[in-house]
């Protein structure tokens, strides 16, 4: 189902301030965000690929609080045949970003594999051999299937404001990690302006 659009207000130095945030908190009720979008397509193709090879395995990559780690673990889960995660963590969260219950909410999971920064050769190994045997999502899920994910966020702001649902934004501002979001809503934006669509943003 599609996400909702709240709106906001602000009041800084005497001026009110009005925003609209889409609640992708609300994808899942596991665990939602911005990277079940991501995985929508991720663990799609992971599971086509394993129909002639039952074995095969799934390596996710990020830092020790990543979101995507711990969205990959959660809903890897709860297919019809749950996937065998591996998790490869590359790095700690920076002091202003320290996200450690993101990593204890992973390792809360049975982990097929999992490595620390503090052995970098074995993460390397693990990658490498995770690669030849199954598939490695890299951080922040940024690849085209994760791509793909959320280009789908951005043509389902556009059915919302062409329905009259919520008012055409004027830009949208996103948090910037790995740049699969951002990669992904620019792509949508083109789109939309491709199709000549009723939404069609400047930014």
């Amino acid at each position: 189902s599609r996400t909702p659009v709240h709106r906001g207000k602000l009041v800084i130095d005497g001026h009110t301030v009005e925003f609209l945030v889409k609640r992708e908190d609300l994808t899942s009720s596991r665990y939602g965000g911005n990277k079940v979008r991501t995985l929508q397509h991720q663990l799609g193709v992971f599971e086509a690929r394993s129909v002639d090879q039952p074995e095969r395995s799934l390596m996710v990559c990020g830092s020790w609080g990543s979101n995507q780690v711990v969205a990959t673990v959660v809903h890897g889960r709860q297919l019809p045949n749950p996937i065998k995660v591996s998790v490869a963590y590359l790095n700690p969260d920076e002091p202003d970003m320290d996200n450690t219950l993101n990593m204890l909410s992973a390792l809360s999971y049975p982990l097929h594999w999992r490595s620390t920064p503090s052995s970098t050769l074995s993460t390397l190994w693990g990658m490498i051999s995770a690669a030849a045997r199954g598939v490695v999502l890299p951080p922040g899920g940024n690849n085209v299937a994760g791509v793909l994910g959320q280009v789908s966020a951005a043509l389902e702001l556009a059915e919302q404001i062409a329905s009259g649902e919520v008012p055409d934004p004027r830009a949208i501002f996103l948090p910037y990690g790995s740049g699969c979001t951002t990669a992904g809503l620019v792509l949508g934006n083109a789109w939309c302006w491709h199709k000549s669509l009723d939404w069609r943003p400047s930014a």
